[in-house]
């Protein structure tokens, strides 16, 4: 709950969030070293580490420096097996206008995802301090050009890409659709080039999928009263849905193939042309048939998520009695 208040820009409601999942991971520990020491190495990982590095960003979103300082270094500390990245400080430093330590810092980024992070990371803080936009803004082009003539793969498509995504996600939190799809697109559009790429790797074809999910879903969501959103949307789905006819299946597999088509079946039910909604409950029964969800989610939950999401958005989701009477059997 505290990162998707800390998501939607609510720092000071994360805080208290993050400040008792810390008391309470905190009294876990008697329990987990009486038990069995070796797990303390998972302890530390992925629960006490975790909560200090979100304290850290939190503060670091109002301003405080020294505070988030001060939890990023704990984060560094509790994260045992490989530490923080120091481009979180570096974070804290672009804020406080030290260039020199903000490029020691920097010194952590080690792939192009990295690189998007720290861009990411300064387009952020300069939206959340204006009065100090001009100069946080400066050092993004000053880390691009340092950071490319250091190594080339750290500043090149993979970056605009995950650039792209970061930015999608943080929209996505604050239900800021208009913006979400526009960056969406752009993800899309950078999978699309490196696909494209000479010796591309496979990654690149799966990730331009994964956007034909995720941005007509978008769509949906920001606007689904719009015909001309819902033939987008159905068209992206159906563009994927050929391109992956065209594979063989022996070469190429793709896993999402069956959840693709979840947001075909909501823009049909939105449509409701005729014979929309029959169809679109055919490929809820298949979804629900066929998808194996790599996380271990169930496929009925992730159903009704959407539909929990349209819902929330405005849309008028009906009852379909034909899906409702294959639930219960």
């Amino acid at each position: 709950w505290g990162k998707h208040l800390l998501g939607a820009g609510k720092t000071a409601e994360s805080l208290v969030q993050f400040n008792l999942g810390l008391e309470a991971a905190k009294s876990l520990f008697d329990h987990v070293n009486e038990s069995d020491t070796s797990l303390l190495r998972i302890y530390y990982d992925n629960l006490i580490g975790p909560l200090y590095e979100k304290i850290g960003t939190a503060y670091l979103l109002e301003g405080n420096t020294t505070e988030a300082r001060k939890a990023l270094e704990l984060a560094n500390t509790y994260y045992l097996t490989y530490g923080l990245n120091s481009l979180y400080l570096a974070n804290v430093a672009v804020l406080e206008n030290d260039e020199i330590q903000a490029f020691l810092d920097y010194g952590g980024i080690t792939e192009a995802y990295h690189t998007a992070e720290a861009l990411f990371w300064i387009k952020r803080l300069a939206e959340q301090f204006p009065e100090k936009r001009a100069q946080i803004e400066a050092f993004g082009p000053r880390l691009r050009s340092a950071l490319y003539s250091r190594n080339q793969r750290l500043v090149n498509e993979e970056t605009n890409y995950w650039f792209a995504k970061l930015n999608a996600e943080h929209f996505a939190a604050q239900a800021k659709w208009d913006s979400v799809i526009v960056w969406s697109t752009l993800a899309m559009e950078s999978a699309k080039r490196g696909s494209e790429q000479p010796k591309a790797e496979e990654a690149w074809k799966q990730l331009w999928l994964d956007e034909h999910i995720n941005l007509p879903y978008y769509l949906l969501l920001g606007d689904w009263e719009k015909p001309t959103a819902l033939a987008e949307c159905i068209r992206l789905v159906e563009s994927a849905t050929d391109f992956l006819a065209k594979q063989d299946s022996s070469d190429f597999y793709y896993g999402n193939r069956e959840l693709l088509k979840t947001n075909l079946a909501h823009a049909l039910v939105l449509r409701n042309q005729a014979g929309d909604r029959d169809r679109a409950v055919e490929l809820y029964n298949k979804f629900l048939e066929l998808y194996a969800d790599s996380r271990g989610y169930d496929n009925l939950d992730l159903l009704q998520k959407d539909f929990r999401d349209l819902l929330r958005a405005g849309a008028p989701w009906p009852a379909l009695p034909a899906l409702e009477a294959t639930l219960n059997e």
